[in-house]
Order: structure tokens, then C-alpha cells, then sequence
């Protein structure tokens, strides 16, 4: 997970969903100032030579969703 934009209390909640999913999490540091609102996260996808990543969402579970096998149509 890519996490573009994050208050303080949106970045702890991703990173703890993260965590508990098994997911690493980038930039692993946010500016303490870091305006209120406006969550914006992307599922970024890693190969050896190439990096994909899914447009921004505004909430972790849509970032989950756009990854879980049962999300998929």
C-alpha cells in the first residue's frame, strides 16, 4: 500500500490494518503536520523489473477490496 495523502489518525489505521494483514506499507513515515482528511491510498503491485499501482482510493478497505480475490467481478 502506497499512501499519497494521510492525516495522522488515517495513517495509524492503515498501518494497522496493513500489519495485521501482512501488507508492507510506504512511506512508512508521514510528516507529524500532516494536514487533517483526505485519505488517498494506492495498492501498488512489484514485480523485479516493474511496479503497477491501482488509482488512489479514499479508504483502506476499498484499497483491500481492490486486492481480495472475493472483490474481484
Amino acid at each position: 500500500l502506497r499512501m499519497l495523502a494521510a492525516d495522522v489518525e488515517d495513517a495509524r489505521q492503515v498501518r494497522r490494518t496493513a500489519a495485521l494483514a501482512g501488507i508492507p506499507v510506504e512511506p512508512v513515515e508521514l510528516p507529524a503536520d500532516a494536514p487533517a482528511g483526505g485519505l488517498q491510498l494506492s495498492v501498488c503491485l512489484n514485480a523485479p523489473s516493474a511496479m503497477v499501482c491501482l488509482p488512489p482510493v479514499g479508504t483502506v478497505e476499498e484499497a483491500l477490496e481492490a486486492i481480495s480475490p472475493a472483490g474481484r467481478t
